[in-house]
């Protein structure tokens, strides 16, 4: 039943910017040591803001790794694909490391 959940949001998910119904507003925040990281970490985190209002908090943990993974290898695909063409990035210092945001879009 999880793997029927799982394959149909990622289904719903993979619907390129073109064919998306809709279009949700996102924020995420993250950190890291450096820009990149902390960019990707802001950007994972409204994605996993998104999939727990599918799937669920048990699905989130287990369908999380795989869309960081994607994310990690390829960041601009990974935006591209679920976030709209507005979503604007900030990012400042904070201590050792940056404090990254992100506001636009989720492609539903």
């Amino acid at each position: 039943m999880l793997r029927l959940v799982f394959l149909a949001t990622l289904a719903l998910l993979t619907v390129g910017p073109s064919q998306a119904q809709d279009i949700a507003p996102v924020v995420g925040v993250g950190t890291g040591s450096t820009i990149e990281e902390a960019t990707v970490e802001a950007y994972l985190n409204a994605f996993d803001a998104e999939l727990l209002g599918v799937l669920g908090q048990a699905a989130v943990r287990s369908a999380g790794d795989r869309f960081r993974r994607a994310a990690e290898r390829d960041i601009g695909n990974f935006k591209r694909r679920y976030f709209s063409a507005d979503t604007i990035e900030r990012c400042v210092p904070q201590g050792a490391g940056f404090l990254c945001e992100i506001q636009g879009g989720f492609n539903r």
